[in-house]
């Protein structure tokens, strides 16, 4: 078969390849996996094609996102597709404005998406350099022990964060982290 039949067999519309988003080299490594194993959910391959266009992207033009938005939205798949647009909301080479589009796009799915947004707003919030003192407050207030660990990591983190972190944070392990670190400043 040639390429554009291996991208029907595979359900890729010709705007992956135009996009970038899969390259010939990545589709004849699929279809080769695809011969050997038998695997026939194909919607695996293209989440892979997703997954490995975010790893190997370094930074995307808005043009970028916008296709590969176009892509996962049109993706026969529909639940992988929403997955695929999650995974590209927890990429931290998004700029604010990158976000906001994924955000907005995710919004228009569904309910379902607030929670996504809310934790990797946070997530972004708390990788950032320097956080301001309502940013802080977010981050100690959030229900979500991993945010709240990375924020405990923090070299930049203040006395007050900490006892606040030790008696009201989000899971027992970070109340363990956060008491046991004071007892160590104490000494």
């Amino acid at each position: 078969m040639n390429i554009n039949e291996w991208l029907k067999t595979f359900e890729y519309s010709q705007d992956w390849l135009d996009y970038g988003v899969l390259s010939e080299s990545h589709l004849l490594a699929q279809v080769a996996d695809y011969q050997k194993s038998g695997h026939s959910c194909f919607e695996h391959y293209r989440y892979g094609a997703f997954n490995k266009w975010i790893r190997e992207t370094p930074k995307a033009t808005n043009q970028d996102i916008q296709n590969y938005i176009k892509l996962a939205l049109t993706d026969p798949d529909q639940i992988m597709g929403h997955s695929a647009i999650v995974d590209l909301l927890k990429v931290d080479w998004l700029s604010d404005n990158q976000f906001e589009m994924v955000s907005e796009t995710l919004r228009s799915l569904g309910d379902w998406a607030e929670q996504e947004i809310e934790k990797n707003s946070l997530r972004r919030m708390v990788i950032k350099p320097n956080i301001t003192s309502s940013e802080t407050d977010k981050l100690l207030n959030c229900t979500y022990c991993q945010i709240q660990i990375k924020l405990f990591n923090r070299s930049d983190l203040s006395i007050g964060s900490l006892q606040h972190l030790a008696e009201n944070g989000s899971s027992k392990k970070i109340r363990h982290l956060a008491k046991e670190r004071l007892k160590k400043n104490a000494t």
